[in-house]
């Protein structure tokens, strides 16, 4: 999550879009978005893809999910290994 802070960082100080972040850097814009995305997700979903415990790619798409309980739910259910992917 630190890329993604970075970005929004950046974007709050220097007032600028993810598309630019995204030119400046090298990134896809759809890339930085995805990562800011996991910014809006709660602290509990955070904190496991923090330790590496749900990979980003999940963690998008939960930030999809509108209940943040039931992104918790099924973060944790990722975390151990009861739903996969192709479940």
């Amino acid at each position: 999550l630190q890329e993604a802070q970075s970005y929004a960082e950046l974007m709050r100080v220097a007032g600028v879009t993810a598309r630019e972040v995204a030119r400046e850097y090298g990134r896809s814009e759809a890339h930085v978005s995805k990562l800011l995305k996991l910014l809006t997700l709660p602290e509990p979903v955070r904190g496991l893809l923090d330790r590496h415990e749900i990979p980003w790619s999940a963690g998008y798409e939960l930030s999809r999910v509108t209940d943040p309980e039931k992104q918790i739910q099924l973060a944790m259910s990722l975390a151990g290994r009861i739903l996969t992917r192709d479940a």
